[in-house]
């Protein structure tokens, strides 16, 4: 997507192809807006550099925002988790927030990108996810990863914070 409102769906569906598609050898999306990457696999440097343990492909993705040779591990661009594991679920519970989000930028394309939704993944089953993670009803699967893992209390309890959530909220539906 440009910022002159074009959406380019070939490369969009492509990206999204290789972002669910779990039985692939790596999916994952390496470029979020230069700030991070998702990787639903392991590889040799993650345990190195960010103390990520082996996972198996398709189990979790990993969020991960990157810090570069100024910033500090513990306040990664303003991150204050910036290495977190979801499941393939909450992944497309996320993607399903971000693309109505998206809509309400590029409200213009709302049926194309309600359309490539449709197509990716369960969007009511992800609303409701979202809902119940949102809620409270049910916690969320993983949460910080690698050196980050000690701080879990903290992440849990950032995660039922009302005023987030209603901001999270807002773009569901």
């Amino acid at each position: 997507m440009t910022d002159d409102y074009e959406v380019f769906y070939g490369r969009l569906d492509a990206e999204l192809k290789k972002l669910f598609d779990r039985s692939a050898e790596f999916p994952g999306v390496n470029n979020l807006y230069g700030t991070g990457c998702m990787w639903g696999f392991w590889y040799r440097d993650l345990e190195e550099d960010d103390g990520i343990s082996r996972f198996e492909t398709g189990s979790r993705y990993l969020v991960h925002f990157l810090w570069d040779d100024n910033t500090s591990k513990e306040h990664c661009h303003g991150f204050e988790f910036p290495l977190v594991f979801y499941s393939p679920a909450e992944i497309q519970a996320w993607f399903v927030w971000a693309m109505n989000k998206c809509i309400t930028f590029f409200p213009d394309h709302k049926q194309g990108l309600t359309e490539l939704m449709h197509k990716h993944v369960d969007v009511e089953a992800a609303l409701q996810l979202m809902q119940a993670r949102l809620n409270g009803e049910e916690p969320w699967e993983y949460g910080p990863a690698g050196f980050f893992e000690n701080q879990k209390a903290l992440w849990v309890e950032r995660t039922k914070d009302l005023a987030m959530n209603d901001w999270v909220r807002r773009w569901i539906n």
